[in-house]
């Protein structure tokens, strides 16, 4: 069962609630994308000026962070998805303690024939600043998927939350 929205992350409590209760284990699959390269998909997509854009951004994934914290998750920065997907399908594999069909010759030809770079539709086309909370935010994540959760890293992430929240009045 896979549910794939971006907005999921504001509502994940509920569904976490909802899977739980109908027997499944949920495990969180978050891709990790640049906040510019989101910011112009969805300006060029919505028409959204930049400065909502971002704020769409840090929101998505600052709640996406805190719903699935102490859940199995498993964070990855998208252009590492695109040039190493096997690398983390096993991940997902370990994660899910399940396997996954990523020794079969078709499957991997199937996956290596669909992903490209050319489902990065936006590469870092629009710059906020060199040290936006966005920035900050993205950098700690990135961290996260790649190098692992710590407890100084989460903290981090906390700080972000707080600053974004007190910034934002929400």
């Amino acid at each position: 069962l896979v549910l794939k929205d971006p907005r999921i992350c504001r509502l994940y409590p509920y569904w976490d609630k909802v899977l739980r209760q109908a027997g499944y284990a949920p495990i969180t699959l978050l891709p990790l994308r640049h906040p510019a390269e989101v910011t112009a998909s969805l300006m060029h997509r919505n028409g959204l000026p930049a400065e909502g854009a971002v704020r769409l951004w840090l929101r998505h994934v600052l709640d996406a962070e805190k719903f699935s914290r102490n859940h199995g998750r498993l964070w990855i920065v998208w252009p590492d998805f695109l040039t190493e997907w096997r690398t983390q399908l096993a991940k997902l594999e370990d994660l899910a303690s399940s396997d996954l069909p990523l020794r079969d010759p078709v499957v991997v030809n199937q996956i290596n024939t669909f992903l490209s770079p050319e489902l990065q539709h936006h590469r870092h086309g629009v710059n906020v600043g060199p040290s936006s909370l966005d920035l900050q935010v993205f950098e700690t994540l990135t961290r996260l998927a790649r190098e692992g959760e710590t407890e100084a890293r989460l903290n981090e992430i906390d700080r972000h939350r707080q600053r974004f929240e007190e910034e934002s009045g929400a």
